[in-house]
Formats: C-alpha cells, sequence, structure tokens
C-alpha cells in the first residue's frame, strides 16, 4: 500500500503488515485476539518483558533484519539508570 505523508511524499508501506492487520479485522477471532492482547494486563506484562535486558538479543535481531533506524532511541536515556543502587551519582547515601 502506498501512503501520503502530511508533506505529500509517497512512502511505501509493508504489505504484510497491512495484509495482517485486513485479516486481524475482518474476522472473530482476529477480533478476538486484539481485544485480548489490548487488555491492560496483558499489555503492560509484555512491556514488562521487553523492557528486561534478556530481550535485547531479540531486539537487536529484529532491527538488523528489518529497516529501523536506530537514532534516537532509548539507549541514551536508560545509561543513567544502570547504576541503580549505590553510586555518588544516583544518591545511593554514600559516605563523604
Amino acid at each position: 500500500m502506498i501512503y501520503r505523508k502530511r508533506n505529500g511524499e509517497e512512502v511505501r508501506g509493508n504489505e504484510k503488515q497491512d495484509r495482517l492487520l485486513a485479516w486481524l479485522c475482518g474476522c472473530a477471532a482476529g477480533r478476538f485476539l486484539l481485544r485480548i492482547l489490548a487488555c491492560p494486563k496483558i499489555s503492560r506484562s509484555v512491556g514488562t518483558v521487553m523492557d528486561r535486558q534478556v530481550w535485547a538479543p531479540m531486539a537487536r535481531i529484529f532491527v538488523r533484519k528489518n529497516p529501523i533506524g536506530r537514532e534516537g532511541g532509548e539507549r541514551e536515556a536508560k545509561r543513567h539508570h544502570a547504576g541503580k543502587g549505590g553510586g555518588a551519582s544516583s544518591g545511593g547515601g554514600g559516605r563523604r
């Protein structure tokens, strides 16, 4: 499918994604699956799993296989949280 951005630029969409969404929205089983996946408890649980360090290798593989830009990602933002629990910069209550 071809999409048009606000500035008029045409962008070719992902055909597989379009077919999957058409199938999911077009049948009762797909709508039921979407309803379950959109449930707040399920959504939070999956988000928690994907935020874990164990998920990082799978995310790297996904980024390599798909044309996804990594600029502007969260790597820089999460770097500050890596030293929880004791450093002077993390407010760990160290003595001077």
